[in-house]
Order: C-alpha cells, then sequence, then structure tokens
C-alpha cells in the first residue's frame, strides 16, 4: 500500500481536532466580545441614570462623558474581554524589526485607507438618511468632539491605542493565528470595525485593522501598529477640534448671516479678529498636512503594492484546508452572537 494512503486519516483526524479547537477559540473570543459590548453599556446607562438622579449637576463637566468611555468601555470592557479569553491557547511568532522609513511610509499609506473607508461610510449615510448634517453622518464622533480636548486627546492619541491593539490585534491574533493566519487578521479586522458601532468608521476601521493586523502578524511587535494607531488618531481629533473651535468662533462672529470674513475681522475686537486670522492659517496648514499625507500614501501604494502583496502571500498558509478556516472563524455560537450584536447596535446608532 502506498504509504502517503495510509496516513490519509490520519491527516484528517488531526484537521478535524484543529477545526473543533479553531471553533472554541473563536467562539469564546465572540462571546467575550459581545459580553464587553452588552456589560459596558448596560453599566454606563445604569451609572449615567444613577448620576442623572442623585447628582445631575455632574453631567454638565465637559470631562464626564470622557471619563464614563474610560471606566467603562475602555476599563471594565476590555479587562472582561481578556478574563474571558486567557485560557485560550497562544502562538506567537519571532519578533521582527522594521525601520522608520517602513513605518512612516506605512502611516501615510494607512492614512489614505481611513480618508478612503471615511468617504465611502459617509456616502452609504447619505445615501440612506438624506442629510449633510456631521451629527446625522457620525453621530459618535461628532460627539466627541463635546468632551474636554486634553481629555480627548489622551482618549484618542494613548488610551485607544494601546488597549485596542493590545486587545484586538496581540489577544486576538495570537489565539487565532494557529488556525489560519489570514482569517485571524480578517477576522479581528471584522470585529474591530464593527465595535466602532457606525458605519463609516466600520468601512475604515476595516481597512486600517487589515494593515494593522498584517503589520503585527509579520513583525510579532504590538508596538508599531500602536504607533500608527496614535498617530492616525491624533492627527484626525487635533483637525477635528481645530475645525470645531474654528467653526464655533466663526459663529461668534456671525459669519452665518452672509457677513463676508473681512467685514467679520473689521467688526471685531482687534485682538478676537488676530485669534480667529490665525486658526483660520493654523486650520488650512492642518489641511495642506493632510493632503500631502494622502498623496504620499497613495503614491507610496502604488510604489510598493507588490512588496505588500508578497507580505501577505507570505503569512502562510492555513492548516484546516481551504474554505474550511473561515466556516471554523464565523459558523460558532459565540461569533454569531458577536456578530449579530456588534450589527444591531450599528443599526440602532444608524437609525436614532
Amino acid at each position: 500500500m502506498d504509504e502517503s494512503i495510509s496516513h490519509i486519516p490520519e491527516v484528517e483526524f488531526a484537521q478535524d481536532g484543529l477545526r473543533i479547537a479553531a471553533r472554541k477559540a473563536y467562539s469564546r473570543l465572540g462571546i467575550a466580545f459581545f459580553v464587553h459590548v452588552l456589560v459596558s453599556m448596560l453599566l454606563m446607562r445604569a451609572v449615567s441614570y444613577a448620576i442623572y438622579r442623585l447628582a445631575p449637576q455632574l453631567m454638565k463637566y465637559d470631562m464626564y462623558n470622557g471619563a464614563m468611555t474610560l471606566i467603562f468601555w475602555y476599563g471594565v470592557g476590555f479587562l472582561l474581554v481578556f478574563l474571558i479569553a486567557r485560557g485560550l491557547p497562544v502562538t506567537r511568532g519571532e519578533k521582527r524589526r522594521i525601520g522608520g522609513g517602513m513605518l512612516m511610509e506605512l502611516f501615510c499609506i494607512t492614512y489614505f485607507l481611513a480618508i478612503i473607508g471615511n468617504i465611502v461610510g459617509i456616502g452609504i449615510n447619505f445615501a440612506v438618511i438624506k442629510s449633510t448634517e456631521a451629527s446625522d453622518l457620525n453621530p459618535i464622533y461628532t460627539s466627541m468632539t463635546n468632551y474636554n480636548p486634553i481629555l480627548l486627546l489622551v482618549m484618542m492619541g494613548i488610551v485607544a491605542p494601546v488597549t485596542e491593539e493590545l486587545i484586538f490585534r496581540k489577544l486576538f491574533i495570537d489565539r487565532t493565528r494557529a488556525y489560519g493566519p489570514r482569517a485571524a487578521i480578517i477576522m479581528s479586522a471584522v470585529i474591530w470595525g464593527l465595535w466602532h458601532g457606525v458605519v463609516n468608521q466600520f468601512i475604515y476601521a476595516l481597512l486600517i485593522g487589515l494593515v494593522f493586523g498584517t503589520l503585527y502578524a509579520r513583525t510579532n511587535k504590538i508596538v508599531y501598529s500602536m504607533l500608527l494607531h496614535a498617530g492616525l488618531n491624533t492627527v484626525s481629533t487635533t483637525m477635528s477640534l481645530l475645525i470645531a473651535r474654528y467653526t464655533r468662533h466663526l459663529a461668534e462672529a456671525d459669519m452665518s448671516s452672509g457677513v463676508t470674513v473681512d467685514g467679520a475681522l473689521a467688526s471685531m475686537e482687534s485682538g478676537a479678529a488676530s485669534d480667529l486670522f490665525l486658526e483660520s492659517i493654523g486650520v488650512v496648514a492642518f489641511y495642506m498636512f493632510v493632503i500631502a499625507l494622502i498623496v504620499t500614501g497613495v503614491v507610496f501604494l502604488i510604489r510598493d503594492r507588490k512588496k505588500f502583496a508578497g507580505a501577505v502571500s507570505g503569512l502562510g498558509a492555513s492548516q484546516l484546508g481551504r474554505g474550511k478556516t473561515f466556516k471554523a472563524a464565523v459558523l460558532n455560537p459565540g461569533m454569531i452572537l458577536c456578530l449579530l450584536g456588534l450589527i444591531a447596535v450599528m443599526v440602532y446608532n444608524f437609525i436614532t
């Protein structure tokens, strides 16, 4: 008898064992993220109601919403994910370094992808709700501009990049890459995108999540995706704060009544007019910086597309067999519950 044929049942048995292990791992991770979202939302609503009844004056502080998000969404929620998932087997690869030039190139590319994803998401929102109001197109991110600016920068520039990369990249991929690295990267990006809760954030988080996941799977150093994430968030948050401040000052100058910029500046006190003029220069300069990032990202992406395709193909194939990895990753109770729950939250945010 052919020796290779005699080993076929053993190979199939081993693959069956891997598929069972994969379904268990993905199911437990799905349950972890479902519990995170459910418990965090319930706790935030319960505590907010208690504060409203007992000390409503606290809700007037600009740090209130940010503090609630930090404590329950990032603190309690991510702690629950860690506790539920910590018993799963972990697979780590050899650590590899990349240079600062490549990191800057990836930053430009991911920023370009984020802009494209945001535009597509806003287009979808507009096509459905027929509104150009920022609060309708992106209600969650718009509401964050009402946070305390310093707290918002700390949360978006430090807390979010560190905790989200640890949870959605390191924790998730380390516990699923053994069953197929590509599936692990795609599922981590999908869940991370849905976790943001709105359509346009889902699309751009999905795109850059694929880049972050591939970067971590190739280098096994989470600090690289943390730095990219922090850079993207800092640029986006700074731009939002600048525009919000500039728009508010324009409204105070009664620009909405059809007064020209020169007329508005002339009608203001010299100090206020000078501040508004400097802010307008700052906004224009920041927009030019953003445009430069986008153009550079496009150039890098076109120039090095074969290199990036090689990086993806070099991740390795799944040991579960063709077409069976994603079945194991998605068709299990925990992941189905997670995906349906996250989609339900997104739909709720979309229609309310």
